[in-house]
């Protein structure tokens, strides 16, 4: 296995036939082009995201449904530290909760509301 210090096979040196470089080239490039989108939507979806939260925290409102979606936000800790590692190596409980920082966030939930089936509907699932 190779290392983020060793130098990179140069594929074109190997004496792969063209055509199978050719097939590389192609699924490489449509990788970066998919990535490059992913990563595009992404920035896209998470301003989005965030416009939403926004409307919603500057009214008050932790749930709401707009036609068929529900939106909730809710808020997360993030906790920066290995306790386990800390209480193996003698650090007492107590100096450990008095030194954890803990970071607030919110995240927002999108998503269908799901529908209920009817009787006749459920017995055909």
């Amino acid at each position: 296995m190779a290392t983020r210090n060793e130098e990179p096979v140069r594929l074109g040196e190997l004496g792969i036939a063209p055509e199978e470089l050719d097939s590389f080239s192609r699924t490489l490039a449509q990788y970066m082009d998919t990535r490059n989108r992913i990563r595009e939507l992404e920035e896209e979806q998470k301003a989005a995201k965030d416009w939403l939260m926004e409307f919603l925290l500057s009214r008050g409102v932790e749930k709401a449904q707009y036609e068929s979606v529900v939106l909730s936000y809710r808020v997360q800790e993030r906790r920066m530290i290995n306790r386990e590692k800390l209480l193996r190596n003698g650090v007492r409980p107590d100096i450990i909760a008095r030194s954890e920082d803990v970071t607030q966030f919110a995240v927002l939930d999108v998503r269908e509301k799901k529908r209920k089936l009817s009787a006749g509907e459920a017995m055909m699932e």
